[in-house]
């Protein structure tokens, strides 16, 4: 079982946050379309999901619906540097960090 899910379309910011945290001991897998995080989800499970906001095939924020459907423990962050309040907002309501 990983303990993080990255969900991050970038693929030098995703190594490096995968690389970061694996240096310190964590477990992540990476992927880079929401799509493919959905597909894990039906297999696994993780303790934190990095999901980036805008993904090429799926909202970070309609990731974040889909994924809440699979009642898991997760703690869910939502990451962009395209951020607005109301997103935000919008994301801590549906139960994002």
């Amino acid at each position: 079982m990983a303990e993080i899910l990255i969900t991050e379309d970038k693929a030098s910011f995703g190594e490096m946050l995968k690389s970061n945290l694996e240096d310190a001991g964590i477990s992540v897998y990476l992927v880079r379309r929401g799509r493919e995080a959905i597909q894990f989800f039906r297999k696994e499970k993780v303790e934190i999901a990095l999901l980036d906001l805008k993904l090429p095939d799926i909202d970070g924020i309609d990731l974040l619906r889909e994924l809440k459907k699979f009642e898991t423990d997760t703690t869910f962050i939502i990451m962009t540097a395209y951020g607005t309040i109301e997103r935000a907002v919008e994301a801590m309501k549906l139960g994002a960090d």
